[in-house]
């Protein structure tokens, strides 16, 4: 009789498994047919999506760390084009940013946001270098959400420069 139990019991955790496997096999069919979602897993990934200011307003998700070591880059949304899309890292890290602008302001991985979100990103070994609004994460942030986030290494400016954000506010003040 305790064997019939324990056959039972098993049957019904695979009954389970299937069901769980199954629903997972179609939340990833969701995400792959997902076209305002960015997968960037390589540097190369990263070059090509994030130089386009039309990809700004999507959902972008990490799934690798990356190193961006001897290139140099430009920060993600500006004043006039904003990143305004959500950019989830994963608990990944991008090792050796570099970006050098000593007279641009809005000035980090992420130069301006607005509404926009960034969460679970670690930035190690960062170089950056602006005039205002310098931070590693953002250089400004009107109404952003950042969590979960560090950066070490050295950001360098003039005013409003911090290791996280440069300077933050809230998204009515963006003009």
């Amino acid at each position: 009789m305790a064997e019939r139990q324990i056959m039972k019991i098993n049957f019904k955790n695979f009954v389970w498994l299937m069901l769980l496997t199954a629903l997972g096999f179609a939340a990833n069919l969701t995400a792959a047919e997902d076209t305002n979602t960015i997968i960037i897993s390589s540097a190369s990934d990263w070059q090509t999506s994030m130089n386009d200011s039309t990809n700004w307003s999507r959902n972008i998700i990490l799934t690798a760390d990356i190193d961006l070591l001897g290139i140099t880059l430009s920060p993600i949304g500006t004043h006039e084009i904003p990143f305004t899309g959500s950019f989830n890292g994963n608990g990944h890290v991008i090792y050796n940013l570099t970006i050098n602008a000593p007279d641009s302001n809005c000035v980090g991985l992420f130069g301006c946001i607005y509404k926009g979100q960034v969460t679970k990103l670690g930035l190690s070994s960062v170089s950056i270098t602006g005039h205002d609004y310098v931070g590693g994460i953002a250089g400004l942030n009107f109404g952003g959400i950042i969590t979960s986030c560090y950066v070490t290494g050295s950001v360098d400016g003039l005013l409003y420069v911090g290791g996280l954000v440069g300077y933050s506010t809230a998204a009515e003040e963006y003009d």
